[in-house]
């Protein structure tokens, strides 16, 4: 209803679709009390905004993560162990503490069905009451995320993944599309959730240089616009060091 609402109002204005996004971010800025609640020095100094983290040496309470890497090198495995480890407040692979929290997974990379029979690969065994999950989403469900957050107190939400979530046609080499990020960097603010996003890499990471070394990926390796990873707090490359790495 929100998207047929929008390209009916695209249509009255005579705007095209580019257009009527950015006049929406004008307006959501207009709406915004930011500004007025946080004018002064003080006001910034005085906030309660103390973070905390959540995963040691991995993710703080508050802010954004992208972790990207090529399809099929376990970045969804990767969020299932975390969450796992979080929501039981068990350390992550007996190596980094967790705080324990409510953990929120919004998958769309993979059907309910590919993710059961993983879990049950990994063995999963997180604390049922403390983790939910959403298979359909799109950007303009952001209001309904925040209420949940909101409601259900949620410490952690995964995002599988950023093309998908928000690159709607599949064009994300925008700044509109890298908006979303800005968005979400004022969500994990206002609510103190975590926010870690999976997303895929540009180059061939599984395949070595010509000297024979391992590819590390870099920012610029970061699949689409480079204002996506400006809106981030930390960016992490994940990748196989060899051809028959195995597990």
């Amino acid at each position: 209803e929100k998207r047929l609402a929008l390209l009916d109002l695209s249509k009255q204005l005579q705007l095209p679709q580019t257009e009527l996004s950015k006049l929406i971010q004008e307006l959501s800025v207009e709406k915004s009390k930011l500004n007025d609640q946080f004018e002064t020095f003080d006001s910034v100094m005085n906030a309660d905004t103390d973070q905390e983290l959540l995963v040691d040496k991995l993710i703080m309470s508050g802010t954004i993560s992208m972790l990207a890497a090529e399809s099929g090198t376990g970045k969804s495995s990767l969020f299932y162990q975390v969450m796992e480890s979080v929501s039981t407040g068990s350390p992550l692979f007996d190596m980094f503490t967790t705080k324990q929290c409510n953990v929120h997974v919004i998958q769309v990379d993979e059907s309910y069905v590919n993710a059961r029979k993983k879990w049950q690969r990994m063995q999963l065994k997180p604390d049922p009451s403390k983790v939910s999950f959403c298979w359909e989403w799109y950007p303009s469900q952001l209001e309904e995320l925040e209420k949940k957050i909101i409601n259900k107190n949620i410490g952690i939400c995964f995002m599988d993944s950023f093309g998908k979530l928000f690159g709607g046609t599949g064009e994300i080499n925008t700044i509109e599309c890298a908006y979303y990020m800005y968005e979400l960097n004022n969500l994990a603010a206002k609510t103190g959730c975590a926010f870690v996003v999976a997303h895929h890499l540009k180059k061939d990471q599984s395949k070595n240089k010509k000297d024979g070394q391992p590819r590390v990926p870099s920012l610029a390796d970061f699949y689409g616009s480079n204002y996506i990873t400006a809106g981030i707090r930390d960016a992490w490359g994940l990748w196989q060091k060899g051809e028959d790495t195995d597990g």
